[in-house]
């Protein structure tokens, strides 16, 4: 769907979408696909992490876990920097998220070189503007 009208998001989608990348990245080059796994594991959301990285449905992710997801300084960074209501950076990073790692898992697995997908992923992100723009 397009995330950036659905949450009037506008403008404001792809810089969401690209912290949401960046949360991620930053993540993974600490401990790797295990490590992100073990954060989302931690909150009691390994399963819902499991199946994005699967070939099958994703499961959805509720607003009120994003905290736990990406911890609680990611929503308040990304109001605060896209002056946005929290309530609306949860409800869109939801969204986000799994389709952020779906496309970083395109086989239903992480292979070493994750960070040149993550690249791919944010070039098939920037390719698709119009699907998180406005």
């Amino acid at each position: 769907g397009n995330i950036g009208s659905k949450f009037g998001l506008g403008d404001k989608a792809g810089p969401l979408v690209q912290m949401v990348f960046a949360k991620l990245q930053a993540k993974f080059q600490e401990g790797g696909i295990q490590g992100l796994l073990a954060m989302f594991q931690g909150k009691g959301l390994g399963d819902i992490f499991g199946s994005w990285v699967g070939g099958g449905p994703n499961q959805a992710l509720a607003a009120d876990q994003v905290d736990s997801a990406l911890g609680d300084d990611f929503v308040q960074e990304a109001s605060s920097k896209l002056d946005m209501d929290p309530d609306d950076v949860r409800k869109a990073t939801a969204e986000i998220l799994p389709e952020a790692v779906n496309k970083m898992t395109p086989n239903g697995e992480v292979g070493d070189d994750f960070g040149g997908m993550l690249d791919q992923a944010k070039g098939m992100l920037g390719g698709l503007s119009g699907l998180f723009g406005g």
